[in-house]
């Protein structure tokens, strides 16, 4: 018997040594060659408070324990380079480039992971892929995908339910949205109550268990599914229980201490039961038969040059592939033209158009980041009748360093705004004149009164909100090394009194001087 185990472990080695070593190899090249690529994901996770993204530093290390436990099954499994796999690398290593271009990071982190599992694919073989898939395709669960554009619904959700179980218990309940008032007392479903921080994770941990404790895929298609819905019932509970504990009196803990005890004891209590349930409800274990431990027909001894050479041939071939990518985009960046000079002269010549005086040009103060210089940008304030608005104008190559330095604009602008809410952006259509403008509304409410934003991009002589194709233009000309013609324009208030006030300043503003602001930047060459 010590004999057989032996000889299997010897056949494993010689088949698997090479292969495992080679795929290493590439994934270290891999890790190099995409270093910020993989560094602004890591950076992502440590980013966010509670559980929101820390559970993905578990996933890398959690996969490679997952393919350990598939040892038996690869002992059974002879790998062989699929080189039609290239078909599909090819493609994903040109998204990745794409959004880098774009600069849109999730999705080159997810074009990252994509190509890290076909070269796995490409090198071993489909067998191999059929046996890892989950353990491979486990490594999406690292994305730090965000959940906000589901808080609306999350929120609605917990509200609704909430009003229902305290309406079940006895209490009389006025709501109003995501309000209600509870006897004298009035409670309201933020964000940070809607449940998404733990969505991520809860998911992940329930999905992970499912593939644990089932082993028909059925089965754990249906515990994936309930998954789901249990950060949903989870969150509800935890809110009907802070609104309880404090109607009933029960004694109190000081300033949000029902909030922190219910999310934090509460969250593990749901993981756990999670983890519980599915193990009471596994599948009971096969005991029909012995395992197949008859390893396929392999050759004895080491391996040969041939085979040697194979696999090598396969981890140089799925090298090139993935790195093909990175180099065009140093390329690319190299070779980028120069930035286009905003029209400062004739921008700053509309000073006094419609009664609109411009006070203080903040394009060079060290008012915005400083990844966008100061020729490809014109912020100034503008004032009229006691009314403040801010213009922002930015057209730089780069589009998303035009909205990180109006983010942090508006956040130098709005510093004494303590305790200020940004409300979700929202599209609006504007009339000025005889046309219509389309812009995104942001609104931040605060102790100071309410700061009203509207953003929106013109390119090709013509206006949109839509930023995905901004993006793509800025992309396609980067290609085609011309400079883009994307332009970022951005109006927004002082602190207001409300949002009807905001709007009506905006609007006056946009009425006034924005026809000659196009106009100017119509003109201007690329």
């Amino acid at each position: 018997m010590t004999s057989a185990v032996t000889s299997d472990r010897l056949h494993f080695a010689n088949c698997w040594l090479l292969p495992a070593v080679t795929a290493a190899v590439v994934a270290l090249g891999m890790s190099a060659a995409y270093f910020d690529t993989l560094e602004g994901m890591v950076s992502t996770w440590s980013s966010y408070r509670y559980f929101y993204y820390g559970h993905c530093f578990l996933v890398f290390p959690v996969s490679l324990w997952l393919i350990w436990g598939k040892r038996r099954q690869l002992a059974r499994a002879l790998p062989s380079p699929e080189y039609r796999v290239l078909i599909l690398l090819l493609p994903v290593g040109l998204g990745w480039l794409l959004a880098y271009l774009a600069e849109v990071p999730v999705a080159q982190q997810a074009a990252l992971i994509a190509c890290l599992i076909l070269s796995a694919w490409m090198m071993l073989g489909t067998e191999v892929a059929k046996t890892l898939a989950f353990p491979l395709g486990f490594l999406f669960f690292a994305l730090p995908v965000s959940t906000e554009a589901i808080i609306p619904f999350l929120m609605e959700f917990t509200a609704n339910s909430t009003v229902m179980l305290l309406r079940i218990s006895g209490f009389d309940v006025v709501q109003n949205g995501t309000g209600f008032l509870v006897g004298g007392r009035s409670w309201i479903v933020e964000a940070l109550c809607s449940g998404n921080l733990y969505l991520a994770l809860i998911v992940t941990a329930g999905i992970l268990a499912s593939y644990l404790l089932a082993h028909s895929w059925r089965r754990r298609l249906l515990f994936m599914v309930f998954t789901l819905t249990i950060p949903l019932i989870s969150n509800v509970v935890r809110t009907y229980l802070i609104v309880l504990t404090v109607q009933l009196d029960v004694s109190y803990l000081g300033p949000l201490k029902e909030h922190e005890i219910f999310a934090e004891i509460g969250f593990w209590l749901v993981v756990a039961g999670l983890f519980l349930l599915i193990f009471l409800s596994r599948d009971p274990p096969d005991n029909s038969g012995e395992p197949d431990t008859t390893p396929p027909d392999r050759p004895a001894g080491r391996p040969g040059s041939r085979q040697a050479v194979v696999h090598i041939t396969a981890g140089v071939t799925a090298l090139a592939a993935v790195l093909l990518w990175p180099g065009l985009a140093y390329t690319i960046d190299r070779m980028e033209p120069p930035h286009s000079q905003l029209p400062r002269a004739a921008l700053q010549a509309l000073d006094g158009v419609g009664g609109w005086q411009g006070f203080i040009d903040l394009s060079t103060t060290p008012v915005g980041k400083p990844d966008v210089p100061a020729d490809a940008k014109f912020h100034r304030l503008y004032g009229r009748d006691r009314q403040l608005v801010f213009l922002y104008i930015c057209q730089y190559h780069r589009l998303t360093h035009c909205m990180t330095d109006m983010r942090h604009m508006q956040y130098v602008m709005t510093q004494g705004n303590q305790g200020g809410q940004i409300t979700r952006p929202i599209q609006r259509r504007i009339r000025l004149g005889e046309r219509t403008l389309e812009v995104i509304q942001t609104q931040m409410d605060g102790g100071r009164g309410t700061v009203l934003t509207w953003n929106w991009y013109r390119f090709g002589g013509r206006s949109n909100t839509n930023r995905a194709l901004a993006q793509i233009r800025e992309v396609w000309y980067r290609l085609i090394d011309r400079r883009p013609d994307v332009v970022t324009l951005v109006l927004s208030t002082d602190q207001v009194r409300n949002r009807i006030t905001g709007e009506q300043v905006l609007q006056s503003f946009a009425e006034s001087i924005l026809p000659e602001i196009e106009a100017v930047l119509d003109r201007s060459p690329e």
